[in-house]
């Protein structure tokens, strides 16, 4: 059984730039929450137990949305 997942997210998001200014595209909202809140819930439905984002671009959000979430950490990709 797979216990950890990964999420790319060290991407500047060039192509939507005129969506998201000042925030990686992560944090875009489609519905109800952003991108990285449902990916790391479905995840977890699907018997995930850690996620690792590797960030780069506006790193700090990500790490922020780590704190709040105890299964789910960064590693910084320069």
């Amino acid at each position: 059984m797979v216990a950890t997942a990964v999420i790319l997210a060290a991407g500047r998001g060039i192509r939507l730039r005129g969506e998201h200014q000042d925030k990686p595209k992560g944090f875009l909202v489609l519905g109800e929450k952003p991108i990285v809140g449902e990916s790391v819930e479905r995840l977890r439905a699907a018997g995930i137990q850690k996620t690792i984002i590797v960030t780069g671009y506006c790193a700090e959000r990500y790490e922020e949305f780590a704190r709040e979430h105890d299964d789910v950490v960064t590693v910084h990709n320069r």
